[in-house]
């Protein structure tokens, strides 16, 4: 996939002079490679909104679970997971790579920042069901907007009971909060006005509000464990977001704040 080989050595490039991070984008690579090289099946799930969304598949031989990855924001999901699904197929797991709605092969105009998405990781969930039966087991991994995603799925009606657990990596709080942040810290801009004309351009042509539904909500209503993970040297979601998720958080959970780690 040349938008992945691209993002790849974009990153090497950018990091030619830190020997740590030079080789983390190594490792990427090679996972990605092993990846495609076990030809996982190009799937297709049609969401409740009538999107045909993108999935890639590597089934285990006698798998009673699946682990399905919810990617970052404009981001590729082989790159986020690349170092991660082969520890799950591993362990017995089917491996499910999903892309969201307007990205790459999935279907959509806009991004919802995992208010809407997090209806396609249920329809996602469901689809799993239907196809390996009630009796399957699934774990919702997410990372960046894919965590926040995640969060808002596990505290949604309509969620299979079949999700037994979910791992949420670096979420953020919810929309509106992150873009108050994201303004602020790389763009040293205002909330306001900039967030209110935000707010009423996107209702009107994307029918979405910013606080229609939150990370914390989710977690706050979910039923099922949660692993939460951050590192403290993340500077695009900061880890109080993290913090603030685990403090509202309704279900058992394990937390892992990581010294030093960026984004």
């Amino acid at each position: 996939n040349t938008s992945m080989e691209k993002l790849i050595q974009n990153m090497k490039d950018r990091y030619k002079d830190d020997p740590i991070k030079k080789e983390w984008g190594c490792r990427i690579e090679d996972g990605y490679k092993k990846f495609m090289e076990k030809s996982p099946k190009e799937v297709f799930m049609t969401n409740r909104e009538g999107m045909k969304l993108c999935g890639f598949l590597l089934e285990c031989e006698g798998a009673t679970k699946t682990v399905i990855f919810s990617h970052g924001w404009r981001s590729i999901p082989f790159f986020d997971f690349s170092c991660i699904w082969e520890y799950y197929l591993e362990h017995k797991f089917n491996v499910l790579v999903i892309e969201h709605r307007a990205h790459r092969d999935s279907e959509g105009k806009y991004l919802y920042f995992g208010v809407k998405e997090r209806f396609d990781v249920i329809d996602w969930a469901n689809w799993t069901v239907e196809r390996y039966g009630k009796e399957h087991k699934i774990f919702l991994s997410g990372i960046s907007m894919g965590s926040a995603t995640v969060m808002m799925a596990v505290g949604t009606e309509g969620l299979p009971e079949n999700v037994v657990g979910a791992s949420c990596d670096c979420g953020y709080t919810s929309a509106s909060d992150i873009f108050r942040h994201v303004l602020k810290a790389r763009f040293h801009l205002p909330a306001f006005p900039i967030m209110h004309v935000a707010g009423v351009i996107s209702k009107i042509f994307a029918k979405f509000d910013f606080e229609e539904f939150t990370s914390t909500e989710g977690v706050r209503n979910s039923k099922i464990p949660l692993l939460f993970i951050h590192g403290t040297d993340d500077d695009f979601v900061p880890v109080e977001h993290t913090y603030k998720n685990i403090e509202a958080c309704g279900s058992e959970h394990v937390d892992v704040i990581v010294e030093g780690a960026e984004h």
